[in-house]
C-alpha cells in the first residue's frame, strides 16, 4: 500500500496541470551515510547524481520531483559483533547499497527583499534497489564482496527535509542543496540474521545547475 500511494503521489505531481514548470536541472553531490536502529556502525561516504524539475504552485509554494542515483551503507565495527558470519565467511564488513531514488519535495520559497533565493522543503522518497554488497576488510579476504541483494528489500520508503539556495556564478544559475534523508522501512528482509533491524540515514550536500 505504501508503494502504491507514493507512486501515485509522484505521478500526480509530475503530470498535474495545476502546476507550472519553472526550472529543470542536473545535480550531483557527496553523501555521509549511516544506518539507524543498531549500534556498531560508523559513517560511510557516498555520492548521488540525477535530474530535478521545479514546478510553481503559488508564489511561495513549489514542488520538486527528482530522479537520483544514490549510494548508501555504513561501516561495521565494535562488538555488535566485531565479526559477522555471512554464508560461512567471517567478516568485518562494510555494507554498500545502490538505489534509484524518486523524492518529491514540497518547498516553501522565501519571497521578500532580504531573502529571495532560499527554499526549505520536506517530502517522501521511494527507492528502488539496484545492488547490495557486504565487503570485508580482513587480511584473509581482501576486498572480497558478497552479493546480498536477495536479502535486502527491493523497495524502500523514507522522508527527506532540508534547504536549498540559488545563486548565479559565471552566468550560471546554480543551486546549493543540503538534505537529510532517513528510511521508514527496514533494509533487510526477515531472515536468520534478523537482528539487523536497521534503516538508512544520510546527509547529502549537492550542487545543481539549472538548464532551463
Amino acid at each position: 500500500m505504501k508503494r502504491i500511494c507514493l507512486f501515485i503521489v509522484f505521478q500526480v505531481v509530475v503530470f498535474s496541470g495545476n502546476v507550472h514548470p519553472s526550472g529543470f536541472g542536473l545535480k550531483a553531490g557527496f553523501k555521509y551515510n549511516t544506518v539507524t536502529g543498531s549500534s556498531g556502525y560508523r559513517i560511510k561516504s557516498g555520492y548521488c547524481f540525477g535530474i530535478y524539475k521545479e514546478m510553481t504552485v503559488t508564489r511561495a509554494i513549489r514542488i520538486q520531483p527528482e530522479i537520483l542515483y544514490n549510494t548508501g551503507g555504513a561501516d561495521k565495527y565494535g562488538d555488535f559483533p566485531s565479526f559477522m558470519a555471512y554464508r560461512g565467511a567471517v567478516l568485518d564488513p562494510s555494507c554498500d547499497f545502490h538505489y534509484i531514488d524518486l523524492p518529491v519535495s514540497f518547498k516553501y520559497h522565501f519571497n521578500n527583499d532580504k531573502i529571495d533565493n532560499l527554499n526549505i522543503y520536506f517530502g517522501p522518497v521511494i527507492s528502488f534497489l539496484l545492488a547490495a554488497y557486504w565487503q570485508n576488510h580482513e587480511d584473509d579476504h581482501h576486498d572480497q564482496k558478497y552479493d546480498i541483494k536477495n536479502d535486502v528489500n527491493k523497495t524502500g520508503y523514507g522522508l527527506c527535509f532540508g534547504f536549498d539556495f540559488t545563486f548565479i556564478l559565471f552566468d550560471m544559475d546554480l543551486l546549493l542543496d543540503a538534505r537529510y534523508q532517513f528510511g521508514l522501512n527496514r533494509i533487510y528482509m526477515p531472515s536468520d540474521w534478523d537482528y539487523e533491524r536497521i534503516q538508512h540515514a544520510s546527509l547529502a550536500l549537492s550542487l545543481g545547475l539549472h538548464i532551463m
